[in-house]
């Protein structure tokens, strides 16, 4: 179930990153991160809007938290173990790109129009 969470533009959906590995905690550390940031947002009611790839912006918190991952991925001598860590670090990336657009129409068309202007 994805919940609207006041003070995020984004759609929260813990359940579904719970499900699909990330532990509870690992979210609301990388989301607190966002939270403190004193960067500058596009909308100062919006925790997820920090302006530029630097801390507290979405995706940038995101994708340092996977690249945690992919460093123990990398080091870690089990390939059984490694590759957990690095299902665990395209999970991450995947959140930090999250909204996807799929079943957006607008966005598709949009994609599909482009061409020919």
């Amino acid at each position: 179930m994805v919940k609207t969470i006041p003070h995020w533009y984004r759609m929260i959906n813990r359940l579904m990153w719970i499900w699909r590995g990330i532990d509870p905690r690992e979210i609301l550390d990388v989301q607190a991160r966002i939270v403190m940031s004193d960067a500058e947002r596009t909308d100062d009611n919006l925790y997820d809007t920090v302006i530029g790839y630097r801390g507290g912006n979405w995706i940038y918190e995101w994708a340092t938290q996977a690249m945690v991952w992919q460093q123990k991925a990398c080091a870690e001598e089990d390939p059984q173990l490694s590759g957990r860590h690095w299902l665990h670090a395209a999970t991450l990336y995947n959140i930090a790109a999250y909204p996807h657009l799929k079943g957006d129409d607008l966005a598709s068309s949009a994609g599909f129009v482009k061409p020919r202007l």
